[in-house]
């Protein structure tokens, strides 16, 4: 066994708590962990992430083997990192459809990228033009359009036409420069309403 980094410090944790000997033909710690998941898999994810609610809802929600136990520290990581980023970034009350997207979209991608910006867009469905033009306006700046362009229409294509500029200042890392660019993207597509922040 070779751990380094991330995997040695679970693996380390993992070994304080696990008990008899370990028998593994595969020495990755996945391989080695599996089998004992059940019994210390929460203790691991509890005194790693430092965060018990984290660690008992992830534990919860990505079992093993379906999952990977290395992928399970991973989720926990990132459930913590998307609670942190939304106390920095404040979000609209009651906010219409399209901007709640694009506050979901912003901050699965600050913590996820590419991968957890397309998790949202397949999460958001309708026919509201306004909300396709948003999600299209995130699919063109983060380059999504592979996985994701075929489904717009030229007219939702053109409705959203300059909106992916606005997407750059959304996921800026500045909390003032987000919020703005929420309110631009939601002025953009003509409305008049203010966008308040909690």
């Amino acid at each position: 066994m070779k751990p380094r980094g991330k995997e040695k410090k679970v693996m380390d944790i993992f070994l304080d708590h696990a008990e008899g000997p370990l028998i593994s033909g595969d020495p990755s710690p996945n391989r080695i962990m599996a089998p004992l998941w059940d019994r210390v898999g929460k203790k691991v994810l509890e005194e790693f992430l430092d965060d018990r609610k984290a660690a008992s809802r992830v534990f919860d929600e990505y079992p093993v083997p379906r999952y990977q136990p290395m992928k399970v520290v991973a989720e926990g990581e990132y459930l913590i990192a998307e609670r942190r980023a939304r106390k920095r970034y404040r979000k609209p009350v009651d906010p219409p459809q399209m901007i709640d997207f694009a506050y979901e979209c912003a901050v699965s991608y600050m913590v996820r990228g590419r991968e957890g910006a397309s998790r949202v867009l397949e999460e958001y469905k309708g026919e509201d033009i306004k909300l396709k033009a948003a999600k299209y306006a995130f699919v063109k700046h983060l380059d999504l359009e592979k996985k994701a362009g075929w489904s717009y229409t030229t007219h939702e294509v053109g409705y959203a036409q300059g909106l992916d500029r606005i997407v750059d200042r959304i996921i800026s890392e500045d909390p003032e420069e987000f919020e703005k660019g929420l309110e631009e993207l939601w002025r953009a597509t003509g409305s008049t309403k203010e966008l308040r922040f909690k």
